[in-house]
């Protein structure tokens, strides 16, 4: 296998020294360091970029929205996130913004060398628990879309707010309160996951409580 080009983009302010040192002495591997998003494409326009090891949690430019960035720019280099997060919403994020690699800041040498060599390869690697939090949290978003169930009020309510109304109006319409539309809409949002009316209208439209 020829050796594969790495950037690791790290806060200074975290120093892995252990890891870093692993690194650089891996044979596959050709490492440059990083300490930030602007520095990390400095080194892609002077070397071809295999693969980018990215803190998601950079001064300059935090956030998995990072992942997306440099695979806009950098098409042919895989990008794998290094998270202080490893949670059902970050790993769902970091591959919905183009990480082909997910990491919790406690994986050993051995598994980031193989999520190195499989996202070169043309793969995707999940640590093994993240993969877990993604497969417990899809699971759990599954059984909740199943038993979600709105009460006639609140279809008449969220019907109300897909027709443009303002909770003053809809108040006035259905002869109830405004703090009662509130309450209502609230329990609208929670019971569909959503938190704004433009996103529980869209909810209410896949599930069909809307035509």
């Amino acid at each position: 296998m020829a050796k594969i080009n790495v950037v690791f983009v790290e806060d200074p302010k975290l120093p892995r020294a252990a890891l870093k040192q692993r690194l650089f002495a891996e044979e596959l591997f050709n490492v440059e360091e990083a300490a930030s998003v602007k520095e990390a494409f400095s080194k892609a326009r002077a070397m071809p970029v295999d693969v980018i090891l990215l803190d998601n949690l950079l001064p300059d430019d935090g956030g998995f929205n990072v992942c997306e960035k440099l695979m806009n720019s950098l098409t042919k280099t895989r990008v794998i996130v290094l998270s202080a997060q490893n949670d059902f919403h970050a790993v769902q994020e970091a591959l919905a913004e183009g990480c082909v690699g997910f990491l919790p800041y406690n994986s050993s040498f051995r598994e980031i060398k193989n999520a190195i060599i499989t996202v070169y390869q043309g793969g995707h690697y999940l640590h093994p628990s993240a993969a877990t939090e993604l497969a417990k949290g899809l699971q759990d978003k599954k059984k909740r879309m199943e038993q979600v169930s709105l009460t006639d009020e609140e279809l008449q309510v969220l019907r109300l707010i897909a027709d443009g109304l303002s909770y003053s109006e809809i108040a006035n319409q259905v002869y109830i309160s405004e703090r009662t539309v509130r309450r209502r809409v609230q329990s609208i949002f929670d019971k569909l996951g959503v938190n704004s009316q433009a996103h529980a209208v869209a909810e209410a439209m896949r599930r069909e409580f809307l035509e």
